[in-house]
């Protein structure tokens, strides 16, 4: 019987365990246990001392909001904890939907961190970075051409160098020769009928391969 009784209590303190994990990971920390001030900032492992340009580095571009000509800065807020994760994650300042939910979703998984110190002792820092979205003058051109005939409703085809793509390439500025929107009957007749809401038509400088 001893047995028995032993044995529910390793199943029954195992359970909440189970549950005081889950709800750690699930809490919000208290602002009194946060320092915004502190010796040494919070690291993230490959980013050196400039996270910013770190974040703008990784975090990829949602492609609607470049055919749709969105930019602006993300100012995203969160907490490392001494532990190095990362807790209370919230969008600072807004741009759109689309760029706020990329910088957050990137934040939410990133690590490992390295915790902020005070008095030498590792604390729970919270931190505010901007991460910078700017279009190149391609992509606004582009953007505006697609807008111009009204193109934004339904993906049109994307051509580069005679080649269709299912998704959005990039192309350095410097490598693009020419951008140009071909619509109706004219883009079905000569891709056809995946043209029937227009194709973009991208050549590059000397074919250098786009990367996707």
């Amino acid at each position: 019987m001893k047995s028995y009784k032993i044995l529910f209590l390793i199943i029954v303190c195992g359970l909440l365990y189970n549950v005081g994990v889950s709800a750690t990971n699930s809490l919000r920390l208290s602002n009194d246990s946060i320092h915004s001030v502190v010796d040494k900032m919070p690291r993230l492992k490959g980013a050196k001392n400039n996270l910013s340009n770190f974040f703008i580095e990784k975090i990829s571009y949602p492609t609607e909001a470049r055919l749709q000509a969105i930019e602006g800065d993300v100012w995203i807020r969160f907490v490392v904890t001494v532990e190095g994760n990362i807790r209370n994650v919230e969008i600072q300042k807004s741009v759109d939907p689309l760029l706020d939910e990329a910088v957050k979703s990137y934040v939410e998984k990133s690590g490992p961190w390295k915790p902020g110190v005070l008095n030498k002792q590792v604390v729970n820092t919270q931190m505010s970075v901007p991460v910078q979205f700017r279009l190149s003058e391609n992509d606004r051109t582009l953007a505006n051409q697609l807008k111009e005939f009204n193109m934004l409703e339904e993906r049109p085809l994307f051509v580069i160098d005679n080649m269709i793509i299912e998704d959005y390439a990039v192309i350095d500025d410097y490598n693009v020769e020419s951008v140009r929107v071909i619509k109706g009957k004219k883009a079905i007749d000569i891709y056809g009928e995946r043209a029937q809401y227009g194709v973009v038509v991208i050549k590059s400088k000397r074919g250098t391969p786009p990367i996707y």
